[in-house]
């Protein structure tokens, strides 16, 4: 059975089996193919139609003690009756057995109210299927819900407009022949009825409500794994276009070297699974230095500094997170006793920053500051951080860096970079 899909309550697999036979009679009509939204009206149909059935059996020895016939015939054929609306169930025809269960039951009040005469107040009963119709019916059938209402109250005035007296016993003695409590105790079981509907009712729109927080903390959890969290709440308050100049900021990349090598010798899952190991560590890392992961491509990580929140130190901070970089492959090649090595590259300047697509949107990184540090990370050294000049600058007071001279860059032609070695003492 599959996730989504409403699952057999706990008593069905043990305990009372009582229990465990009314939950199997709640639950009749409701199997994969219905989706829980539908089974919830269908469950709650089905269980009031067996307190219906309950309640016409336990009054049956009642009315026969009282030697009424009238009310004897028709609790006896409320029997058979009510359970109809479980056939119905069972052979998803739901909404007529919801329109089943509300006429026969507000028929039955009728006809009791006609043998018992207004003053017995069982009429008020039908009150209930003011609130009924309205929580027992799905969405797609709201003629249904309607029709059941409108009948509700066409009958309900019709005994508040015709003095109906009571036709149990015979001739002018049929009104004493009711018990004192009859009319109080009718009237407390309605007001317990409409009570427990409301109830029910409250129950549902609690759960509907903690449903919706639920389901609105996964979206957001599922958003900021995806978006940066100050971009995710901008794109929540105003779906509209989000492009953002930063002046300042570094951008890194880096690959996994021989990358093609490691496919052709490990199986795809051993592949993916150290993949997946070392890009663990690196949002790891990512989040310990402050700095914000743009995308995966392959092999490749690109992360940047200084954005979407601006920084000063963000030379700084993507120069200490390229060196953990370094030492997190260097420890997990140890451990799995294999050459694994990795190229960074690091430049800073200005990029423009943003949210693309429409499906699988993702939050991305333009400008010349990105296209040099992507060709900082392909031109450079395994196992070293190659930076542009620009980045140079910034580091250079508290970093120590190593000229590899005037080198060809693809695209960009001479360019002045540096190898980043580590810090400088005392920085």
């Amino acid at each position: 059975m599959s996730a989504d899909r409403p699952s057999q309550p706990a008593v069905i697999r043990g305990g009372n089996p009582i229990l465990a036979a009314l939950a199997r009679i709640v639950r009749i009509g409701i199997d994969d193919t219905v989706q829980p939204y539908e089974g919830k009206y269908i469950v709650l149909t089905n269980t009031l139609t067996l307190i219906a059935l309950v309640i016409a059996i336990a009054y049956l020895p009642l009315t026969i003690a009282q030697g009424s016939r009238l009310p004897i015939l028709l609790h006896v054929l409320l029997i058979p009756i009510y359970p109809m609306a479980f056939v119905f169930n069972r052979f998803r025809k739901h909404w007529l057995a919801t329109t089943w269960i509300g006429l026969s039951s507000m028929a039955a009040l009728a006809g009791l109210g006609l043998m018992m005469g207004v003053s017995s107040g069982i009429h008020y009963f039908i009150l209930t299927h003011a609130v009924g119709s309205f929580i027992l019916y799905s969405p797609r059938h709201e003629k249904a819900m309607w029709a059941l209402a409108l009948v509700g109250l066409c009958v309900f005035a019709a005994f508040l407009s015709v003095d109906v007296p009571a036709q149990v016993g015979e001739g002018a003695a049929a009104v004493s022949t009711m018990p004192r409590w009859s009319r109080p105790a009718n009237l407390i079981g309605v007001y317990i009825a409409v009570a427990a509907v409301a109830y029910y009712s409250r129950r549902g729109m609690i759960r509907a409500e903690r449903a919706v927080l639920r389901e609105k903390a996964r979206a957001e959890d599922l958003l900021l794994n995806i978006l940066p969290k100050p971009i995710a709440d901008r794109l929540q308050q105003s779906p509209t276009t989000i492009a953002d100049g930063y002046p300042a900021a570094s951008v890194l990349f880096s690959d996994l070297v021989g990358f093609t090598t490691l496919s052709q010798e490990m199986p795809p899952e051993d592949l993916v699974r150290l993949l997946n190991r070392i890009f663990i560590s690196f949002d790891e890392l990512t989040d310990k230095f402050g700095l914000e992961k743009i995308k995966t491509i392959g092999d490749a990580y690109m992360l940047a500094s200084g954005l979407p929140t601006a920084r000063e130190d963000h030379a700084e901070a993507a120069a200490e997170m390229a060196m953990a970089m370094l030492e997190t492959v260097a420890l997990l090649g140890a451990e799995l006793r294999r050459s694994l090595h990795i190229r960074i590259g690091i430049n800073s300047g200005p990029v423009v920053a943003g949210v693309i697509g429409k499906k699988r949107f993702i939050y991305d990184l333009w400008g010349d500051a990105v296209n040099v540090a992507a060709r900082m990370e392909s031109h450079g050294v395994p196992g070293e951080i190659h930076v542009s000049h620009s980045t140079y600058e910034l580091l250079k007071a508290k970093f120590i860096l190593e000229s590899r001279g005037r080198i060809e860059v693809k695209g960009k032609g001479a360019m002045e970079t540096y190898l980043l070695k580590g810090r400088k003492e005392g920085n």
